[in-house]
């Protein structure tokens, strides 16, 4: 026979609790871990559960709404720049009125906006700007001094060697053949004393010699091709030196002019009509580029 209702244990009672059996209890301390049935859950792939497309009654009514990826988009946005004005803000109320420092010389603020980096770079003085001209000059008359010995060097290694373009008769050195009568001069074979064809007589090396084979032949135009690369490469090396130190020479010269005409001393720039450096009132067209200033006579001790 059960007790009446108001006699009975309720669950959660102490005495409900200790009757269950003890298998119950470590049963579901586990499940409450998250262990067992809890972790193979964890390890089946789930269904991802994508946002419900709008009908179009509703877009043609209500227009296109926001997804849940655009509104996420916005309010990180949102989120960035209020978090952006609050550091502002605070930086504002703590900022100290005395505060200094040098960039504020060359900084300035237009309509609430800081404007960094106003009026370039510090002006220069009169005496810097000389001596920043100086080294210049130095610079490039220096390289033109490299230039100009570098095509000295390649012109000398080629010496004896004619230009390509150039005959045997304007080379610098000459083979001379001494005779002992004028009937000899006259009768003497030049191609026979040298052993070679007439139209190797024009080289003043490696000549080819009559009776070597047809191996020895090809090698030896193979090779006359060869030479004639080189020494037409090394040639107009030698004249892009030469060209570029004339022209960085003419560079050094403007400089030099300019560090005379802010030098000091009374001077005039001359106009068209006066007389020019050249006497007859012509002007060269360095002087035109650069004009020609005439000083005033001082006395010096």
């Amino acid at each position: 026979m059960r007790p009446p209702s108001h006699q009975r244990p309720r669950p959660d009672s102490g005495a409900a609790a200790a009757s269950f059996p003890f298998g119950l209890h470590s049963h579901t301390s586990a499940m409450a871990k998250g262990d067992g049935s809890s972790a193979y859950k964890n390890a089946v792939p789930r269904r991802t559960h994508k946002e419900r497309a709008q009908s179009l009654s509703r877009q043609r009514s209500l227009g296109l709404l926001e997804k849940h990826s655009d509104y996420k988009l916005r309010a990180d946005s949102y989120n960035k720049k209020k978090s952006a004005l609050l550091l502002l803000t605070e930086k504002a109320r703590n900022r100290n009125p005395d505060e200094f420092y040098m960039a504020m010389q060359s900084s300035r603020t237009s309509n609430g906006v800081h404007v960094s980096g106003v009026g370039g770079a510090p002006k220069r003085s009169e005496s810097e700007l000389l001596l920043l001209r100086t080294q210049d000059e130095r610079y490039l008359r220096s390289r033109a001094l490299n230039d100009n010995k570098r095509a000295r060097q390649i012109r000398e290694g080629l010496s004896g060697v004619n230009a390509p373009g150039a005959s045997s008769t304007n080379a610098a050195n000459k083979h001379t053949i001494f005779v002992d009568s004028e009937k000899q001069l006259k009768q003497f074979d030049a191609a026979a004393h040298f052993q070679t064809t007439k139209a190797a007589l024009t080289r003043t090396h490696n000549r080819r010699r009559v009776g070597e084979g047809d191996e020895e032949k090809d090698e030896y135009e193979k090779q006359a091709s060869r030479d004639r690369k080189r020494v037409a490469y090394k040639y107009n090396e030698a004249s892009r030196l030469e060209a570029r130190a004339k022209q960085v020479s003419s560079l050094a010269d403007e400089l030099a002019f300019h560090k005379m005409v802010h030098s000091k001393g009374r001077k005039r720039k001359l106009r068209a009509g006066d007389v020019g450096s050249t006497g007859d009132g012509a002007t060269t067209s360095s002087q035109q580029r650069l004009g020609t200033y005439k000083w005033k006579k001082v006395r010096r001790k």
